[in-house]
Parts: C-alpha cells; sequence; structure tokens
C-alpha cells in the first residue's frame, strides 16, 4: 500500500485477477516378460495469475508461487518366485525451479536467488513377501548423496538414507 506500520511495509492481499494452473502427468509401464517391467513417469505444470507485485496500481501476469519444475522418473523391476521376492532400481530427475513469481524471488530463504537448482537421484528397492500377509522391505534413497532441495520447500532433503519396513496384514 507504499503505507509503513511498525516499522514494516503494510500489505493487503486481495483475489483481484484471474489465473490458471495448467500441465500434464503422465505414467505408465511395459511389461519385458513375466518377471520384468520397465515403469515411468512425466509432469509439467505451468501457470499464470493476474497479480500487483508491488504497490504501485499495475496490475502483471506471472507464475503462481512455488510453480512445481518438470519432473520425471524411470526404473526397472525384476521379480522372482511369482513376486514373492521383487528389486527395482529407480532414476528421478527434477528441473530447475527457476519459474518464479515476485513473491518467490523476494523468499530467498525458501528459493536461493534464480531458483531451485534441478538434481537427479537415484534408488534401490528390494521386497520379499515372507507370507500372504506379511512383507519385509528395504531400499537406499539417494544413492549418491545428491545435495538436493524439494523446490518452495526451504529445507534440503536428506542424504542418502536407508529405509526398513514390514508390512503386517489382519
Amino acid at each position: 500500500t507504499g503505507n509503513i506500520l511498525d516499522g514494516g511495509n503494510e500489505v493487503i492481499k486481495s483475489n483481484v485477477g484471474d489465473g490458471f494452473v495448467q500441465g500434464i502427468e503422465l505414467q505408465g509401464s511395459i511389461s519385458l516378460d513375466g518377471s520384468r517391467r520397465i515403469f515411468g513417469g512425466f509432469a509439467y505444470q505451468d501457470s499464470s495469475v493476474s497479480t500487483y507485485p508491488t504497490s504501485d496500481p499495475i496490475l502483471r501476469d506471472e507464475y503462481l508461487s512455488r510453480t512445481m519444475p518438470t519432473n520425471g522418473f524411470l526404473g526397472i523391476r525384476h521379480e522372482i518366485k511369482d513376486g514373492q521376492i521383487w528389486m527395482e532400481a529407480l532414476a528421478t530427475v527434477v528441473g530447475k525451479g527457476d519459474r518464479l513469481s515476485t513473491s518467490d524471488i523476494r523468499d530467498d530463504q525458501r528459493i536461493p536467488p534464480g531458483g531451485t537448482p534441478s538434481y537427479w537421484l537415484a534408488t534401490l528397492r528390494s521386497g520379499y513377501r515372507i507370507k500372504e500377509n506379511l512383507l519385509l522391505t528395504m531400499a537406499v534413497e539417494n544413492l549418491f548423496d545428491e545435495e538436493y532441495r524439494a523446490h518452495g520447500s526451504g529445507q534440503n532433503e536428506p542424504g542418502i538414507n536407508f529405509i526398513f519396513g514390514a508390512e503386517y496384514k489382519f
């Protein structure tokens, strides 16, 4: 508004403009034979909103805050003994988060200058179904110990990560 209150800028937020979010998400898998399959996915998002990014009375079109970066994954899964034992390898790729709104550019605690860097991750997973109702799993995520941050989250994700799980259904 241009006014100063208690040493800070007075800000008024209201729904003043039109906007949209649109995108595409695809997933699929292909069986190579009875025990192996390739699977993958892709997602893209675009956005725009008419807004007043400054205190000037000028309406401007810009991206919505924290528009998701383009991303995808590709993996292969191998099953043994009719699926009793399975193993899979997965690669995830996330593009640079550089479709930024004015508020994103100002939010340097959550989003680095110029946008969130792109990254890729490798994951290995395995499972063993001991009984019909008991499944043991394990995974190694971020196999190459990449430093990365989910766009807009404000925190860096863990390095290499080991996961052990048990699922019992009754």
